[in-house]
């Protein structure tokens, strides 16, 4: 979201909610769709909702970043820039799409 000088607001991030799922499963599909367009689309948006809502946010911690009151990020830059620090990856045999994967971890200040 951009202010009346075309300057992005910044983002909050904060700890992801129940209520998050549909706007997770928004950027997680819109992400990977911009981002990597040769990966299959192994999973439809509404079991992606689902995956975020009775897998992902009742047994992990997960934090979004907000602008304006929107989810708005996913983007390995995104989370470097906010002070997450790679600390694994994975040669992708883990992953439905076989594709290398990366985690993050972030301490507050």
């Amino acid at each position: 979201m951009a202010d009346g000088e075309g300057r992005r607001a910044a983002a909050r991030l904060r700890p992801a909610t129940p209520a998050d799922a549909v706007a997770l499963a928004a950027v997680h599909h819109d992400a990977r769709e911009q981002a990597m367009p040769w990966l299959p689309r192994l999973h439809p948006r509404e079991e992606t909702r689902a995956w975020f809502t009775d897998v992902v946010l009742p047994s992990q911690v997960v934090t979004v970043a907000e602008e304006g009151g929107r989810v708005v990020a996913r983007a390995r830059a995104f989370y470097e820039r906010a002070g997450f620090v790679l600390v694994g990856t994975s040669d992708g045999s883990t992953t439905e799409e076989g594709e290398p994967d990366a985690t993050y971890a972030w301490s507050p200040g």
